[in-house]
């Protein structure tokens, strides 16, 4: 095994590291996402295993500056008709849209 040397430079544990660091902090794992900076608003996220369907409030540029800084292997922004924009807010609120429409 080979290694390389430099000089005045600490050799730590990384578990130990992180362990000290964080020491106070509240770390969860395997848990989703329910808000976003800034006025970006979470209508609906719908999960299939590691895809993510979320409905958000927001403009264009800010979803694609909060999503930028996240590792995910895509994204993509559809803009909604205004019966999915409807059905999203009454949800977002509280309603059960199926009761809402008339058949």
């Amino acid at each position: 095994a080979g290694a390389i040397c430099f000089l005045n430079q600490a050799q730590f544990h990384p578990l130990k590291f992180l362990r000290a660091v964080s020491g106070g902090l509240r770390i969860l794992e395997h848990t989703f996402v329910k808000e976003l900076a800034g006025s970006v608003k979470i209508l609906s996220d719908e999960r299939q295993g590691k895809l993510h369907v979320m409905t958000v409030k927001a403009t264009r540029e800010e979803i694609t500056e909060i999503f930028s800084h996240i590792d995910t292997i895509f994204f993509e922004i559809l803009p909604l008709t205004l019966e999915e924009l409807f059905i999203a807010e009454t949800e977002g609120a509280g309603y059960d849209v199926r009761k809402l429409i008339i058949q």
